[in-house]
């Protein structure tokens, strides 16, 4: 008896082994259900781990780790990011560590929040007054979207288009077929950034913007872009559940490069909690480090001082676009 059992469990083993993994609809076709998926897509909680290195002239190499963590609502026009990140900054005559924690949230249709915690460097760079960052830190600041300000915190939040655009702009570089994420069956793809995909992308966003896109200039900074990823895509709804990013050459400003890996997981599809807009939040001010402001009316009154650009060259700083 026992050997018998022996036998059919072999048996049972061997004819597993033998069954291939189900490789379901063509790659072209799960891509297709997945732009659709993203674009009905209304909201998600999502993390992000990763790694990058930026060389700007004049500046220096910025490299380090981040973990991101938030949630996208209304589509992804509506995002909060809590940001932990740390490296180090390297100029032709300093080497400087540095740690940071903050949050930001963006709202439609022109609203920025910030909220520092912690930037610490060390030695202390000339740009990070440590009185100055005492004073805005722990609570949240409004940045106007006009501002040079506004527009650099802009840049380093996700794209409301960033999850829309992984299933638009890439080429399948390899089928793994269907495998399993958090007892989900997913698609995994190997990708890899198609350049005139992602024009036609950006071409027709910025039409529905009703704005235009140099064409011959975008070909231009992509030419040495080198950008491989991967999907993995629910296999009945077609949700994304990780992108991952390797991407190198990234043009930054007229002369810097950078080069960025990470992963983002997404989950609570159309489940996550709503994002709580801050109801204390104060105005800021380019003049402000000298002089804290308490209401909007303050920032009329306020006189402009020598230190008005110190807060403008912290988040100046050009952050690459992701993919």
């Amino acid at each position: 008896m026992r050997r018998r059992l022996l036998c059919g469990l072999a048996c049972v083993l061997l004819l597993a082994a033998c069954v291939q993994q189900p490789q379901g609809l063509p790659a072209e076709e799960v891509l297709q259900h997945a732009s659709v998926a993203s674009q009905n897509l209304l909201s998600a909680q999502y993390t992000v781990k990763g790694t990058y290195v930026v060389n700007m002239q004049g500046i220096g190499t910025l490299n380090g780790m981040a973990d991101i963590s938030g949630v996208l609502q209304d589509g992804g026009r509506q995002v909060s990011m809590l940001i932990d990140a740390q490296g180090t900054l390297v100029d032709t005559s300093v080497r400087r560590s540095y740690t940071a924690n903050l949050e930001m949230i963006v709202a439609p249709p022109d609203e920025t929040y910030v909220r520092i915690h912690r930037i610490i460097t060390e030695p202390a760079h000339p740009l990070l007054d440590v009185q100055v960052m005492e004073q805005l830190a722990g609570r949240w600041w409004l940045v106007s979207a006009g501002s040079k300000v506004g527009t650099s915190v802009e840049a380093v939040t996700p794209d409301p288009q960033l999850i829309r655009a992984q299933s638009q702009v890439v080429r399948i570089e390899k089928n793994h077929g269907i495998v399993t994420i958090d007892d989900r069956a997913v698609y995994h793809f190997e990708t890899a950034l198609d350049p005139e995909k992602l024009i036609a992308f950006l071409t027709q966003s910025a039409q529905e913007g009703g704005e235009t896109v140099d064409m011959e200039g975008l070909r231009s900074q992509l030419a040495d872009v080198d950008a491989k990823g991967e999907l993995w895509i629910d296999a009945q709804t077609f949700l994304i559940h990780r992108i991952r990013w390797e991407i190198a050459h990234i043009p930054v400003g007229k002369d810097g490069t950078a080069s960025l890996s990470f992963t983002m997981d997404l989950s609570k599809h159309n489940e996550a909690q709503p994002i709580a807009i801050p109801s204390d939040a104060l105005p800021y001010s380019p003049s402000w480090p000298m002089m804290p402001l308490s209401s909007a009316s303050d920032a009329a009154v306020v006189t402009s001082s020598s230190e008005e650009t110190i807060i403008e060259d912290i988040l100046h700083e050009e952050v690459p676009s992701l993919p």
